[in-house]
């Protein structure tokens, strides 16, 4: 299971960008109200597409709680760094765990010779994943985002199932979905 411990900075520059790609009249930029509609709009895009691609599209840092290392294999991706890996025991006593290593080459990111999970335990690691900021987005995975976000702050009623994305979008997240094999 992934859980952020840090909300992902979305910065003026983000939604000025957002602002240009709807093309809003001037005179909403900065306005308290429409940013808040621009954010919620950006973070639900965000949203879609980290669980599309199973990607980190903005850097923070995020706690894995596992009870089986599947080959060591890291559910989101990008990772910069892992702060700790902690195993548990059955009955909650946590043990920092050493001797192991970060692969994060390739679109898998693994952690090597990772420590023996006790039965009835599991793993806490601490990791840093995600691109960077706004700028060390990948220009596809930024288009994506700001079609995705487009889309929700035009279209504000349900359309369909609410999980589509918008046409264009998906096309562009292919290269970084993972396959299953």
């Amino acid at each position: 299971m992934l859980r952020d411990l840090e909300v992902p900075a979305i910065g003026p520059e983000v939604l000025s960008e957002l602002s240009a790609h709807l093309r809003l009249p001037e005179g909403f930029e900065g306005d308290p109200g429409e940013d808040a509609t621009l954010e919620r709009a950006l973070r639900a895009a965000l949203g879609g597409i980290e669980g599309l691609t199973r990607r980190a599209v903005l850097e923070r840092r995020v706690l894995w709680e596992t009870h089986d290392w599947r080959r060591g294999e890291i559910p989101i991706a990008p990772i910069s760094t892992i702060e700790s890996v902690a195993v548990v025991d059955a009955e909650g006593a946590s043990t920092v765990a050493d001797g192991w290593r970060l692969l994060a080459k390739g679109p898998t990111p693994r952690i090597e010779s990772p420590p023996r999970i006790p039965d009835g335990g599991s793993a806490e690691v601490v990791l840093v994943a995600g691109y960077g900021d706004w700028a060390a987005v990948p220009d596809a995975l930024r288009q994506a985002v700001l079609m995705w976000a487009g889309h929700l702050h035009e279209t504000r009623a349900a359309v369909a199932d609410g999980t589509e994305a918008p046409l264009g979008a998906r096309e562009l997240l292919a290269p970084y979905r993972r396959v299953r094999l």
